[in-house]
C-alpha cells in the first residue's frame, strides 16, 4: 500500500463497484426477495436446460475393431503430474475441498494414487459422485435482473477431475492427430487452430472460387 497507494485504492474502488446482487425475481407479477426462493427459481431454470439422468448402462458393442482404433487410454503418473502443472494455482476448490495449490504442492506424492484412481474409473466406466458436483455462481448476463433466465451459471468443479480430463484429452488428441482422424475443416478444439485459421481458410476458398469465375454460396449458422 505504501509503495503504490494508487493501485491499492484502484483495487478497493473496483471491488466496491462490483454488483453481485441477484434478483429480486418477478414471477407471475410477484417480486421474490427471499434467498432460498431465489435459489430454487435458479435451480429450476438451470435444471430445465439439462437432459434427464439416464440409469441405462452403456451396452454399446462394436462387432470389430480397426487397427487404428483407440481401444484404451494408456497413461502413467508422469502424465498426471504434467496435467497438474497446467492447473492455475489460484483456482479454488470444488465440492471435494481440494484446491489446485494443494495438488501442485503434493503432486509427487499423489500422482500415483490419482493414476490408480483414473485407471479404475476408466476400467469400470464410473466417476466418483463427488467429482460430478459443482458450486454454481449465477452471473448476470444483461437484461432484466428480475428474470432467472438472465443469469448464466458458472460452475466451480473438482480440480482432480480437471486433471483427469486433461490426461484423457491429451491422449485422445494425440491419437486423432497421429492417425489423421481429424477433417482438415475442423478448427474448433484443435491445437494450433482457431476461429482465425477457419476464417483464413474460408477467405481462401472465396478468393479461389471468384478467381475461377464460379458462384459461391455461404451459409452461417449457430448450434445452440
Amino acid at each position: 500500500m505504501k509503495e503504490n497507494p494508487r493501485m491499492f485504492y484502484s483495487f478497493v474502488n473496483q471491488q466496491r463497484n462490483r454488483r453481485n446482487e441477484i434478483g429480486p425475481f418477478k414471477i407471475d407479477g410477484e417480486l421474490i426477495y427471499n434467498g432460498n426462493e431465489i435459489c430454487e427459481k435458479l435451480k429450476l431454470e438451470y435444471s430445465s436446460q439439462m437432459s434427464k439422468k439416464s440409469n441405462t448402462e452403456n451396452s454399446i458393442q462394436f462387432e470389430e475393431n480397426n487397427e487404428d482404433d483407440l481401444t484404451d487410454i494408456v497413461f502413467d503418473k508422469k502424465n498426471i503430474e504434467d496435467a497438474i502443472d497446467e492447473l492455475n494455482e489460484n483456482s479454488s476448490a470444488g465440492p471435494d475441498g481440494l484446491p489446485s495449490i494443494f495438488l501442485k504442492k503434493t503432486k509427487k506424492i499423489i500422482s500415483k494414487p490419482l493414476a490408480m484412481l483414473l485407471r479404475k474409473s476408466i476400467d469400470e466406466g464410473k466417476i466418483p459422485e463427488i467429482f460430478k458436483l459443482a458450486y454454481i455462481t449465477p452471473i448476470h448476463k444483461g437484461g432484466s435482473r428480475q428474470k432467472p433466465e438472465q443469469y448464466r451459471p458458472v460452475s466451480l468443479t473438482s480440480q482432480i477431475m480437471k486433471v483427469f480430463e486433461r490426461v484423457i484429452k491429451q491422449k485422445i488428441m494425440k491419437h486423432l492427430i497421429l492417425n489423421h482422424k481429424l477433417n482438415k475443416g475442423q478448427h474448433g478444439f484443435v491445437p494450433g487452430r482457431s476461429t482465425q485459421t477457419q476464417l483464413l481458410a474460408h477467405y481462401n476458398d472465396i478468393y479461389e472460387t471468384l478467381m475461377e469465375g464460379k458462384r459461391l454460396d455461404t451459409v452461417f449458422f449457430r448450434l445452440c
